[in-house]
């Protein structure tokens, strides 16, 4: 006897099956997320489930402001056309080894250094953290930055164009000139090795960012200055360099 045509068929499985079975793994999947950590579902259903939920479970469920809390603020280059006129907190403690003078004889500059911190600036909805620039002629010292005579990147700001203009002829320095920082435990003599302009005003974030990378830590000891540039725009960043001086023998 011929078999049956139904028995001889395979076994056809719709394909509104199939996509059922796909969206309730999918579904299984966020709610398991979400029981485990709960503020990763959208704002507005979040807020409905906290005020529907009992108030022995509202207690233990995190707060959206915890869930929403932003990454680590990156870094951006200072921005000197508004001079700082009050009180910068120092955040951290200062060192015998922290700069308290700058001293450049190819442009004339002895000034006093102050330790400075950050402010928060919003862009594109995301904090970044910028440095702030000393009013007077006065540097600006990175407090985050390394110390005088150690390794890493000791960083000074200041104005060039207003409030005391410390950094106005920064600009005029050439590969070779020395830099001289004092501290309470001495003075370092550094010979300048980079000078470069940045472009700034109108970049892209990216950009910005990339151009604070002079003012990284680093593993080799160096101090860099940061000012604005042009005179009369602002619209760059000039960034110097500069290393330890090598002595030798018949100095």
């Amino acid at each position: 006897m011929p078999r049956s045509q139904a028995g001889s068929e395979d076994r056809v499985i719709p394909l509104s099956v199939v996509f059922i079975t796909i969206g309730m793994i999918i579904l299984i999947t966020v709610c398991v997320v979400w029981a485990v950590v709960p503020t990763t579902m959208p704002p507005m259903l979040y807020d409905i489930v906290m005020e529907s939920a009992p108030d022995s479970i509202a207690q233990i469920m995190p707060t959206r402001t915890e869930a929403a809390a932003l990454p680590a603020a990156e870094i951006l280059l200072p921005d000197n056309l508004v001079p700082i006129t009050t009180t910068v907190p120092v955040t951290t403690a200062v060192s015998p080894s922290a700069p308290t003078q700058l001293i450049i004889p190819a442009i004339e500059l002895d000034a006093p250094i102050v330790p400075i911190s950050t402010t928060a600036v919003v862009y594109n909805d995301k904090t970044y953290q910028q440095w702030n620039v000393p009013a007077g002629y006065v540097a600006g010292w990175h407090q985050d930055s390394a110390a005088v005579g150690a390794n890493g990147n000791l960083v000074l700001n200041g104005h060039h164009n207003i409030s005391g203009e410390v950094f106005r002829h920064l600009i005029d320095l050439k590969i070779g000139n020395e830099i001289t920082l004092t501290s309470e435990s001495g003075q370092h003599i550094y010979t300048i090795t980079d000078k470069n302009v940045l472009a700034e005003r109108g970049q892209p974030i990216s950009v910005r960012i990339k151009n604070a990378e002079w003012i990284a830590p680093t593993e080799d000891e160096r101090v860099t200055l940061i000012t604005c540039w042009p005179y009369n725009d602002n619209s760059h960043r000039l960034v110097i360099v500069a290393k330890p001086k090598v002595i030798m023998n018949n100095e």
